[in-house]
């Protein structure tokens, strides 16, 4: 039977048999490493993400996380190996709202920089971001077969030196991953991707029995905005996040117009906005067709 133990802040449980691990989380962390092959694995739960004054190092996750690698590693672990899941970083009202944030962000920035991509066949990119993103921190990524959802990001994976497998035809990512699975039969992939994600992407090739990790590699943020905007406007969105942004700060009118990107964001508009759907998944095919309904309205009013 196995073992129950409570895990309480500021320390690190390591183990190579098998226990229950319990623990409580506000805007604490927990992330928890396990080696499959070698059935080991450790948790930690920390309380900062940096170290503060009159605090334990022990509760922070920057002393925290580095040791428990350190340490997993120590007793056998290969990081190829290492699987790693994030829990926690909720909003704790007695604390400011930042610490939950900060404890999650340090975490997901230390898994990714340490991921290790040499266990992988192929390198699953649906956004410029995803592709930017992974080369600021691990160039190694460009000895690793790259497979793209559309030209445009294609193109940007070539200038920057990567290996192209496969170039989308649809450019939508639930449509891009029926169009893999005959590709990644037999090979790992591992999915480049946004804090927010839209696409059923990795569920469906899962689903078809195709092995597929995920890493977040960069998140979409929402900036204040003090624009005054005019009647007949016409605004391009290319994420679900940038229409929550928009209305989080603006009421629509009739007279306003939306280009979307795409038919999975075009869903997340709502009912009452008129709108249209670039061709291809791209900011210039966005902004060509704006350009057209531009010249258009201004023919009409002339």
């Amino acid at each position: 039977m196995n073992k129950k133990y409570y895990l309480k802040p500021g320390y690190i449980f390591f183990s190579s048999e098998g226990h229950i691990l319990e623990t409580v989380l506000g805007s604490c962390v927990s992330v928890c490493l396990f080696d499959n092959k070698k059935k080991i694995g450790i948790m930690t739960h920390y309380i900062y993400a940096f170290h503060r004054e009159n605090e334990m190092k022990g509760f922070t996750g920057s002393v925290a996380l580095p040791f428990a690698l350190k340490l997993i590693i120590d007793k056998g672990a290969q990081k190829k190996d290492i699987e790693a899941h994030v829990i926690g970083g909720g909003k704790n009202p007695k604390l400011s709202d930042k610490i939950g944030k900060e404890n999650s962000e340090y975490a997901l920035e230390f898994l990714k920089k340490n991921i290790d991509l040499t266990k992988y066949d192929a390198l699953i990119f649906t956004s410029k971001n995803a592709i930017y993103s992974l080369d600021s921190f691990n160039k190694d990524w460009k000895n690793v077969p790259s497979y793209a959802i559309a030209p445009k990001t294609a193109s940007i994976i070539k200038n920057l030196g990567g290996k192209i497998s496969f170039i989308g035809n649809s450019g939508h990512g639930n449509d891009f991953a029926y169009e893999l699975i005959p590709l990644l039969k037999n090979k790992k992939a591992l999915y480049i991707k946004a804090l927010k994600t839209v696409s059923d992407l990795p569920k469906i090739l899962r689903e078809n029995d195709i092995l597929v990790d995920e890493v977040i590699t960069y998140k979409t943020s929402c900036k204040e905005s003090n624009k005054v905007l005019e009647d007949n406007s016409i605004f391009i969105f290319t994420s679900p996040s940038t229409i929550e942004c928009f209305f989080k700060q603006y009421s629509w009118k009739d007279s306003y117009k939306a280009i979307v990107i795409g038919k999975t964001t075009a869903k997340y508009l709502p009912k009452d906005v008129n709108y249209e759907i670039s061709l291809e998944t791209s900011v210039d095919e966005c902004i060509k067709l704006a350009k057209q309904n531009f010249f258009k309205l201004n023919f009409n009013h002339n």
